[in-house]
């Protein structure tokens, strides 16, 4: 439990930096394997769904609810390339950062 809940605060706070596993493992001083046990042992997912996931929650976060281009949002969250953080939306929203504000926004 300590494990999982050091990693998590490891995440809130280098999310929008750090999205490789192994280089939080290392900020904690354990294995990727110690880590990956310890997240599916409790919760059933892995560290890199786990930073998957808090990416996505904040990328839909500031889609909805700022008025930040997606090209912005992608720098934000420490993307290099627009393209690359449109691709990565896509493949863990299952759509397109637009498609996602325009069906968000209920006006």
């Amino acid at each position: 439990m300590e494990c999982l809940m050091q990693f998590k605060g490891l995440l809130e706070k280098h999310f929008h930096s750090i999205k490789q596993v192994s280089a939080y493992a290392e900020k904690m001083n354990v294995t990727e394997k110690k880590l990956l046990t310890s997240t599916n042992k409790i919760l059933g997912k892995s560290p890199k769904e786990m930073i998957d996931e808090r990416i996505t929650l904040e990328a839909k976060r500031l889609l909805a609810y700022t008025h930040l281009s997606v090209k912005e949002i992608g720098f934000e969250l420490g993307f290099d390339e627009p393209t690359n953080f449109v691709k990565y939306f896509r493949k863990n929203a299952a759509q397109s950062p637009m498609e996602f504000r325009e069906s968000s926004s209920l006006t």
